[in-house]
């Protein structure tokens, strides 16, 4: 048996903002804590896409 979950949030900030947040390493650490960390080289902050 298959099961599919579909999830929605409203968040209150800009797509944009919403996007420098899931981008940034911080907010890829915070958002998978405590199952994933993520790490960079000293000074990178932010993915490039």
């Amino acid at each position: 048996m298959i099961y599919h979950y579909t999830y929605e949030s409203r968040v209150p900030v800009s797509p944009q903002v919403a996007w420098e947040w899931i981008t940034s390493v911080e907010g890829i650490s915070k958002e998978m804590s405590p199952l994933l960390r993520m790490t960079a080289p000293k000074g990178v902050k932010k993915l490039r896409m």
